[in-house]
Parts: C-alpha cells; sequence; structure tokens
C-alpha cells in the first residue's frame, strides 16, 4: 500500500513539474472544459499588478497550478490572475472562444495575445450591459483568433 501512494506522489508531483498543460485546437475538438494543472493562478490580494508585470520572468515563476478542477476566487475584492495555454492550429475549420458559465461574475478582464506579443483587453462581466456582449447569452464569450499556428497563453 505505502509504495502505491509513493508512486502516486511522484506521479503528480512530476505532472505539475512539467509546467503548466498546452490544450491544442483541431477540428475535432467540439469542446474543451479547462481544469486542473491547464490552469494556474496567481493571487494578486490588493490587485496592484498588472499584465506588463505578470508576464515578466519573475512573476511568471509565482503562477501555480489549480488543485481543484474549477478553480474560484475566494476572497471578496481580491484579484487572482488565472492563465491558460492554448496550442492554435489554423487548419481547423471551426470557431473557437472562452466561455466562462459563472454568470454572476462582476467585472472579469481577460487579456488575449496577438501574434507580435501584445495584449488586448476584453471586459466582460454582470455590470456591463448585454448589448455589449460578443454573444447575448447569459454567459460570458470570448471569441479566439484561431488564424495562427503558434501556442499562447491567455490571462
Amino acid at each position: 500500500m505505502r509504495n502505491w501512494l509513493l508512486w502516486g506522489a511522484l506521479l503528480l508531483l512530476s505532472n505539475f513539474a512539467k509546467g503548466q498543460a498546452l490544450v491544442r485546437i483541431d477540428s475535432s475538438l467540439d469542446e474543451h472544459i479547462f481544469t486542473y494543472a491547464q490552469i494556474e493562478y496567481l493571487d494578486d490580494p490588493r490587485g496592484n499588478l498588472n499584465i506588463h508585470d505578470v508576464t515578466q520572468a519573475a512573476m511568471q515563476a509565482q503562477f501555480r497550478a489549480s488543485l481543484e478542477s474549477t478553480p474560484q476566487n475566494r476572497e471578496l475584492g481580491a484579484v487572482r490572475w488565472y492563465r491558460i495555454r492554448i496550442g492554435h492550429n489554423r487548419e481547423a475549420d471551426k470557431y473557437y472562444l472562452l466561455e466562462f458559465f459563472d454568470q454572476t461574475i462582476d467585472d472579469l478582464t481577460a487579456y488575449l495575445p496577438d501574434t507580435l506579443g501584445h495584449f488586448k483587453t476584453v471586459h466582460v462581466g454582470a455590470r456591463y450591459p448585454f448589448a455589449q456582449r460578443w454573444f447575448h447569452h447569459k454567459n460570458f464569450e470570448i471569441p479566439l483568433d484561431n488564424f495562427r499556428n503558434d501556442s499562447a497563453v491567455y490571462y
């Protein structure tokens, strides 16, 4: 029994040591729900950090893999940065988007990377008028630019 626990712990640690999981887009992918190590987070209790800060090497090392299948920020008023890695595929014959299922999110800022190393900032959440949503739907959706073949980190 002890050997199984040891092997299980080593396997779990080896998955975290590899770095953040990359989710690749391909035409067979209809839907993917990001979970656990595919989502990494960084707490920013005072909300002092910006996208430039969190993309610096020193801050990148502070991101941690989620230990929850669906991570949440339980500290009301605190900021938590999340990041995901997507492997794009311009040959995929579908449109893809990021969808947030929690309609109680008041304000969510997404940073969408372009191929030049810059980020487009998108704001969604219940505090914004319904008419501003990309899709008139209860969830919050952000279209992805999949006309590229690189991997990119989204915040």
